[in-house]
C-alpha cells in the first residue's frame, strides 16, 4: 500500500474499453471515507471536515503543483475558488483546471460541500 502524502488519503481507479481493453479513464481521488458504504460514517466525516476549506484548498494546490511538475503541464492560474449554487438551495465551493493534450484531457478539481469533500484528478484518454 502506498503511504499517504499530505492531508488526504489517495484512491486510484481505472475504467477500460470493453473491446480493446485499453485504459479509457483514470480517477485519482483524495478523499476520506471514499469507499465507505455506511452513510452515517460519511456524515460524521463531513461534519468533522467542516471548517477546513483552507486545508482542502492547500491540498488542491499541492496536488496541482505535483501534477504540473510530473506531467510538464502549463501553469493554471484560472482556477480560483468559487462559490456555486447547489441543489435545494445549498451552496458549495469549487476550483478546477483543465488541460487539453494531444492524447488526453486532464482535469483537477476540488469540491467542498456539506455532503461531498474531495480533490479529484480525472484523466480521460482519447484513443
Amino acid at each position: 500500500m502506498r503511504p499517504q502524502i499530505g492531508y488526504l488519503p489517495l484512491l486510484v481507479s481505472y475504467t477500460f474499453d470493453s473491446i480493446s481493453r485499453n485504459v479509457k479513464e483514470i480517477y485519482y481521488d483524495w478523499e476520506f471515507e471514499r469507499e465507505s458504504k455506511d452513510y452515517a460514517t460519511k456524515e460524521k466525516m463531513w461534519e468533522r471536515e467542516q471548517g477546513k476549506l483552507e486545508t482542502y484548498s492547500k491540498e488542491y494546490e499541492r496536488i496541482k503543483k505535483d501534477l504540473i511538475l510530473a506531467l510538464q503541464l502549463s501553469n493554471c492560474d484560472s482556477d480560483e475558488l468559487n462559490k456555486k449554487d447547489g441543489a435545494n438551495g445549498s451552496e458549495y465551493w469549487r476550483r478546477e483546471c483543465i488541460w487539453q493534450l494531444s492524447n488526453s484531457e486532464i482535469e483537477i478539481y476540488m469540491i467542498y460541500a456539506s455532503n461531498t469533500i474531495r480533490v479529484r484528478v480525472h484523466k480521460k484518454m482519447s484513443h
